[in-house]
């Protein structure tokens, strides 16, 4: 599909992206610089355009919430967990390095599953290489709780989970 024909279709996003970044660009230059942030955000626009997807994978609506409300819960935990080990005396930290074989399919819903997973406190996504997901967490293996939240991405995207182990 051509960059003409996708800017047209994608219209309404181009703009939000556009807007969002010129607030950014007001910020950070304080309004000076539009010689430069005009045509860079132009730039950003078009190459988003570009290289994003023809087709958003859908999300399940029911299945946003529940992992948004899975997501703040995890994060409150994990930001509490991470908080007591720190001021710990003895600074109770389990460090594991771990490999886990994801079970997502490759596209939207496993790079979900790995943004989120070193966005909760705690965890932290090292590499992914195939279906290889290399982990490193403080609080012990880490293997079930990220077999949840693959559930929960899965759920999100409306996939099927019935060959996913816990």
């Amino acid at each position: 599909m051509s960059l003409r024909r996708r800017a047209t279709q994608d219209l309404p996003a181009a703009f939000i992206i556009a807007a969002l970044l010129a607030l950014l660009w007001l910020g950070l230059a304080e309004g000076e610089g539009w010689w430069f942030g005009g045509p860079a955000i132009l730039a950003v626009v078009l190459m988003t355009l570009h290289l994003s997807p023809v087709r958003a994978q859908p999300l399940h609506p029911l299945g946003l919430l529940r992992f948004v409300a899975y997501f703040i819960s995890q994060s409150l935990y994990g930001g509490l967990d991470v908080a007591g080990r720190a001021l710990h005396p003895r600074l109770p930290l389990l460090i594991e390095k771990r490999q886990i074989a994801v079970q997502l399919p490759d596209g939207p819903a496993r790079t979900v599953l790995v943004g989120t997973i070193s966005l909760l406190p705690g965890t932290l996504a090292v590499d992914l290489e195939d279906d290889l997901l290399t982990v490193h967490g403080i609080a012990g293996d880490p293997m079930a709780n990220i077999r949840r939240l693959e559930k929960r991405v899965a759920d999100l995207f409306g996939l099927p989970d019935a060959g996913m182990r816990i």
